[in-house]
């Protein structure tokens, strides 16, 4: 695997934000993840 495509870190939440039609709310799961690391 090439070291760009190597997993760096591994993040477990209980929820993912979603929206009314259950589509992943990348924008927030971004900000949420960002604001973890």
């Amino acid at each position: 695997v090439a070291p760009h495509k190597k997993v760096r870190k591994v993040v477990f939440t209980d929820k993912i934000p979603r929206s009314p039609i259950g589509k992943i709310l990348q924008r927030q799961l971004r900000n949420y993840l960002t604001s973890k690391l």
